[in-house]
């Protein structure tokens, strides 16, 4: 009789990861190749490399397109950045109303300019024009001795004689 397996000795894979693994364009050109040049097929280089069929579909159509500049791996960009007269009138608001805070700033914005700036992208403006600096730190309560524990310790007073 053989042993049962344990689902913690790690025999079970997953079936989807959590982070897509990334190819290199020489490693996708070999496996485009292996379907276009020596015809072999999606079921045989999916089992081979370990890949889905959709993946080396996708490789295939980009190589037919594109060539092996398809291949090449895509770095996708920060976004789009802010236009500078939003950034302008972030600073003039926070110039002229010192005491409005980053959400205070985001909704005059939206408000009375029409203008859409979120208050993370306020904050990162601000910041980089160094009119904000960071909030105060938080004290934190001493758990050995909590407050309560103080008001406790005081000698109670009783009119009992």
């Amino acid at each position: 009789m053989k042993p049962e397996k344990s689902i913690q000795q790690g025999d079970r894979k997953r079936k989807f990861p959590k982070r897509s693994k990334r190819y290199g364009p020489d490693f996708k050109l070999q496996v485009v190749k292996k379907f276009v040049e020596e015809s072999i097929p999606v079921s045989v280089i999916r089992q081979e490399c370990g890949l889905s069929s959709g993946t080396v579909g996708r490789w295939v159509r980009a190589y037919r397109s594109e060539g092996e500049a398809g291949l090449a791996t895509h770095y996708r960009g920060k976004g789009r950045s802010l236009p500078t007269p939003v950034k302008q009138k972030i600073v003039e608001v926070k110039e002229t109303n010192p005491l409005f805070g980053i959400k205070r700033i985001s909704q005059v914005l939206k408000r009375t300019f029409f203008l859409s700036a979120s208050p993370e992208t306020v904050r990162k403006t601000l910041h980089d024009k160094s009119l904000i600096t960071a909030p105060p730190k938080k004290r934190q309560h001493n758990m050995t001795r909590p407050r309560f524990l103080c008001r406790t310790s005081r000698p109670a007073t009783s009119s009992l004689p």
